[in-house]
């Protein structure tokens, strides 16, 4: 039988030669790919948090505090302004794919492109880990050897690149990527001294439509206390009591990675939330900056640079979401 006709599959000359992304119904896929712990080892696991909220599509689950943050912001983004009419309803489907091996994420990439005429745009998460290779070898000096780790062993960024330019109905639609890979050697400053960006030689190819938002600053980092500022920009210890009355989970939010923190803050924010996305990338670093530079990460890190996030996009778009 012949596949019916679909007119998302369709982009017409005004689509086409826009200088805007097509987002017809606001019809997205959320997708997370989340690593619970470092292979090998359950130290350093990443912090978790059950879904409580009947709204999401992940209730019930238990996730990742940093997915926990982004499904609270996707839900506010793309739910509040509802209309009565169910037609006007935004179609966000959302997917979690928990310790996942290698082969089993190149399977999902399957099964996405072959639904990819279903959306406009693609949000992919990774909440993994940085495989560095074995502390003093070469391989630590060479960034295009710097690989993400899922269930079973470490892949290249580049791979996932790779199949979705396998995906032909995900071409001219933004496909935007949140890489959150803990860089455990940073837990280790006096041993590794100075941590580097390890996007900064990485391919993207020039056809793709994507935006790379990558962090490797390491989850557990980002519950240190932190500093605020006086009114004479004079930074003051944070008090220990602030939190005391906030419930369990706000308190945890608290502690997502500073990435995801930067980013929900931005994005969330009225001055900034209609702005086309890559327009608020330098926003995000700068507020990821912010947050490094008001964080107390100890007598340790006083000699040790923390990396800020690092942004590569092909889009050629605005993007408005």
């Amino acid at each position: 039988m012949e596949e019916p006709k679909d007119e998302f599959k369709i982009f017409t000359d005004g689509e086409f030669s826009s200088p805007i992304y097509r987002t017809k119904a606001k019809r997205v896929q959320v997708v997370y790919f989340c690593l619970d712990s470092p292979i090998g080892t359950y130290n350093h696991a990443k912090q978790r948090i059950r879904v409580d909220i009947k709204a999401s599509q992940l209730y019930g689950k238990e996730v990742d505090i940093d997915v926990f943050r982004f499904d609270r912001f996707y839900r506010d983004r793309f739910y509040d302004k509802i209309k009565v009419d169910e037609k006007d309803k935004p179609q966000m489907k959302v997917e979690i794919f928990k310790n996942y091996t290698c082969e089993e994420v190149d399977e999902v990439f399957e099964v996405l492109g072959k639904n990819a005429h279903k959306f406009d745009a693609y949000f992919f998460h990774f909440f993994t880990y940085l495989q560095v290779g074995e502390r003093g070898k070469a391989v630590n000096r060479h960034l295009k050897d710097y690989r993400l780790q899922f269930y079973d062993r470490a892949i290249p960024l580049d791979h996932i690149f790779d199949k979705i330019k396998a995906c032909p109905s995900m071409a001219l639609k933004p496909k935007i990527f949140f890489v959150q890979a803990d860089n455990l050697e940073m837990l280790q400053p006096l041993v590794i001294k100075k941590a580097t960006p390890v996007t900064s030689e990485r391919k993207i190819p020039s056809d793709a439509d994507i935006l790379v938002i990558m962090s490797t600053i390491p989850q557990e980092l980002a519950s240190r206390p932190r500093r605020q500022r006086t009114e004479t920009n004079r930074p003051v210890d944070q008090p220990s009591e602030d939190s005391a009355a906030r419930t369990g989970a706000e308190t945890r939010l608290k502690q997502c990675s500073i990435l995801v923190q930067a980013i929900v803050d931005i994005l969330e924010d009225h001055v900034f939330r209609d702005e086309d996305i890559f327009t608020n990338t330098p926003l995000i670093l700068g507020k990821a900056k912010e947050i490094i530079d008001t964080t107390v990460f100890g007598d340790d890190y006083k000699d040790y640079d923390i990396p800020v996030p690092t942004v590569r996009s092909t889009l050629t778009k605005f993007f408005f979401f």
